[in-house]
């Protein structure tokens, strides 16, 4: 589950039966993961506020700061960072403006794996330090 994750999945389920009502929960869930998402990515402005909300319900708070600092790093792509401090450490999550998944960095900024708005993880980390937070090394 995502870092800190308690309710990305009913997030996820008012936004897609906001668009589909018919359907059960754990529709909802597939319907946004597998269709929903993919059909609104030119919907970047309700999809960043979707990815907030997500972020923020579980605990994490935007750092513009942060943000501002890796945008310039990695050459003016647009970054959209949030932290949490869990057991005494930092963690990260970035929005994936590609893929609309949040890439999760450890306290250091090492790329620890990527997880769905849901809260699910999709991916292992990135070893080879493509994904990792620039701006904290």
């Amino acid at each position: 589950m995502l870092p800190g994750n308690k309710y990305s999945d009913r997030i996820i389920v008012e936004f897609s039966k906001s668009r589909q009502p018919s359907l059960t929960d754990e529709e909802a869930i597939v319907y946004f993961e597998t269709e929903l998402i993919r059909k609104i990515k030119t919907e970047q402005g309700e999809l960043i506020q979707l990815a907030t909300q997500v972020a923020l319900c579980n605990g994490y708070v935007e750092n513009p700061n942060l943000s501002a600092k890796e945008s310039q790093l990695v050459g003016g792509s647009r970054r959209k960072i949030f932290e949490v401090t869990k057991h005494g450490y930092k963690q990260y999550l970035s929005l994936d403006f590609e893929n609309w998944q949040f890439e999760v960095c450890d306290h250091r900024g090492k790329h620890i794996g990527v997880w769905n708005f849901s809260g699910r993880k999709t991916k292992e980390a990135d070893t080879s330090g493509k994904h990792d937070l620039r701006c904290l090394k």
